[in-house]
């Protein structure tokens, strides 16, 4: 059925139709928990990917510090800051960027998410966890219905792993969006004779 075949008997225009079918959607009770597991879904897929992201945005540049590191150790300083500092003209960048940002696969215009909401899911957690492990930071950006409403210029989703920084540190920027995670599981040691408390 075309936009303009009036067959169904409404006759109002497109525009009042269209929002109509939207509104009665984003009624339901259902909403928050479809909206909940999509946003959660894209989470997870981040979570168990997450070691080969780490190693895709490290791994050359570890590798390239190693070589002048053993070719030439007086220049190692200087090349980290070009490295960090000049653009590269084939991938129109910087040579090495330290910050990786994830578009989120959800149309953030409509949600309605609180931080609360956001800390509380599964798949975040366990994203906080294993940037945790790493020792970097995350930051989540133009998620919460607050600040997709507040901004004049609405910007996609956006998750942001900041090699650069410590957990802790984007603990600190973000503490809005860091959950409160469990303590890391301390492996038991039979090596180490110490005692095993329950």
């Amino acid at each position: 059925m075309s936009a303009n075949d009036n067959t169904n008997e409404d006759s109002r225009p497109i525009g009042d139709r269209l929002r109509d079918l939207i509104d009665q959607g984003l009624e339901d009770a259902r909403r928050h928990d479809i909206q909940a597991a999509i946003l959660d879904q894209g989470f997870t897929q981040i979570a168990d990917n997450f070691d080969r992201l780490a190693d895709r945005v490290c791994a050359r540049f570890f590798n390239q510090v190693a070589q002048v590191k053993e070719r030439a150790p007086q220049n190692l300083n200087p090349f980290i800051v070009d490295m960090l500092t000049a653009f590269d003209p084939v991938n129109g960048g910087p040579k090495f960027d330290p910050n990786l940002r994830i578009s989120l696969s959800v149309n953030n215009t409509f949600l309605d998410m609180s931080p609360q909401d956001i800390k509380e899911m599964p798949g975040y957690i366990r994203l906080h966890e294993k940037a945790r492990e790493h020792n970097v930071s995350l930051n989540l950006m133009n998620v919460t219905a607050d600040e997709v409403r507040n901004n004049p210029f609405p910007q996609p989703a956006t998750l942001m792993i900041d090699f650069s920084k410590t957990y802790a540190s984007g603990a600190i920027a973000n503490a809005s969006l860091y959950p409160d995670l469990p303590p890391r599981k301390v492996a038991f040691d039979r090596k180490a004779g110490g005692d095993f408390n329950l």
